[in-house]
């Protein structure tokens, strides 16, 4: 501290500066973040669906028996035989 006559100066000793203004918010990051959860809670989502779609189809299979060949045969079908040949 200095003095000249009635007036007093203040000096620093420590030489520190003022602190540095806060710092300006990364809204790119957060927007990014944000982007990243949404898609990954899409992909669970529909990773979820599917799952839940192939344990439906298996149960589904299982209550149709024995069928090896899925397409009806002609006489089921009522459609006319391919052949042309009558009944």
């Amino acid at each position: 501290m200095l003095s000249f006559g009635n007036f007093i100066i203040l000096t620093r000793t420590t030489g520190a500066e003022p602190p540095p203004m806060a710092r300006k918010p990364n809204y790119g990051f957060e927007k990014r973040k944000k982007e990243q959860d949404r898609k990954a809670k899409k992909d669970a989502k529909r990773a979820d669906r599917q799952q839940r779609r192939g344990e439906r189809q298996e149960g589904e299979g299982e209550g149709e028996g024995d069928a090896t060949d899925p397409s009806p045969s002609p006489e089921d079908s009522g459609q006319p035989d391919p052949k042309g040949s009558a009944d």
